[in-house]
C-alpha cells in the first residue's frame, strides 16, 4: 500500500506542477492584458484631455485678438495656461504666406527656406503629363499629401504656405525689430492661422487651425482648416524666409 501510494504521489507531482505553471501562465497573460488595456485607456484619456486643452487655448487666444486687435506683423506668439498646462500659441497672418493655388510655383518654392521641403513642394505642384501642368488643390491637406509631407515637414509647410489668401500677391514679410507692432481691430473676412503646441516628456501635441473672422455675434470665427499632429518633444516651428 505504501509503495502504491508512493508511486501515485510520484506520478501526480509532474501533473500538479504542470497545472500550477499553466495557471500561473494564464494569470500572467491576463495581468498583461489588463495592463495593456489600462495603458491604452489612460492614453485615450490623455489624448482627449490634450485636444480639449489645445482647442480651449486657441479659443482663448482668438478672444484676445477680438479684444486687443491684430498685431501688424507676419507672426506673433502668446501663452495660455489651462488646468496647470502651458500651451504656446503662434499666430500667422495669411497675407504674408504664399498661396499654393494662386501664386506662381516659383513664388511658392521661394517661400520655403529648406531645400528638401522645396523639392516636396515642386513634386506636389507638378501634375505629370506632356508637358507637365500645374496642380490645384481643394484643401491644404491635399497638397501636403501630394508632397509626401508628414510630421515636422508638414508642421513646417503649414507655417509657410496657405490656401485661399484672396489677395493679389503675398505681402513682403516685415523686418524683425525689438519694437512692439501696432495692433488694429479685426475686420470681417480677416484670416489667421493658429498653431497651438502642448508639450510633454515623450511627445508634443500640435493643433493647427486656419480661421476666418466673421464679426457675427455667437459665431465670431469660421474654421477653414483643422489638423492635429504629434511631434517630437523638442520640435520647433521652422522660421520663415528672411525679410
Amino acid at each position: 500500500m505504501t509503495g502504491a501510494s508512493t508511486r501515485f504521489r510520484g506520478f501526480t507531482l509532474p501533473l500538479t506542477l504542470a497545472l500550477a505553471f499553466s495557471i500561473m501562465a494564464v494569470a500572467s497573460g491576463l495581468t498583461g492584458m489588463v495592463t495593456v488595456r489600462a495603458k491604452a485607456a489612460r492614453q485615450r484619456d490623455n489624448d482627449v484631455y490634450a485636444r480639449i486643452t489645445l482647442e480651449s487655448a486657441v479659443q482663448a487666444g482668438l478672444a484676445r485678438l477680438e479684444a486687443a486687435g491684430v498685431p501688424q506683423t507676419d507672426r506673433w506668439e502668446s501663452v495660455e495656461s489651462l488646468n496647470g498646462r502651458t500651451v504656446r500659441l503662434t499666430f500667422m497672418a495669411v497675407r504674408y504666406s504664399a498661396d499654393i493655388n494662386d501664386d506662381p510655383p516659383e513664388t511658392v518654392v521661394a517661400a520655403i527656406p529648406n531645400p528638401a521641403l522645396q523639392a516636396m513642394a515642386v513634386k506636389a505642384l507638378t501634375t505629370p503629363g506632356d508637358p507637365p501642368s500645374r496642380a490645384h488643390f481643394m484643401r491644404l491637406r491635399d497638397f501636403l499629401t501630394a508632397a509626401g509631407a508628414q510630421g515636422s515637414a508638414e508642421d513646417c509647410l503649414r507655417g509657410l504656405l496657405t490656401l485661399g489668401r484672396q489677395t493679389g500677391a503675398p505681402d513682403p514679410r516685415p523686418a524683425r525689430t525689438a519694437l512692439r507692432p501696432e495692433a488694429v481691430a479685426l475686420l470681417p473676412g480677416d484670416t489667421v492661422v493658429v498653431r497651438a503646441a502642448l508639450g510633454s516628456a515623450k511627445y508634443q501635441d500640435v493643433l493647427w487651425e486656419r480661421v476666418r473672422f466673421t464679426g457675427q455675434k455667437g459665431v465670431a470665427w469660421h474654421i477653414h482648416d483643422w489638423r492635429q499632429l504629434r511631434l517630437a518633444p523638442d520640435a520647433h516651428l521652422c522660421p520663415p524666409p528672411a525679410a
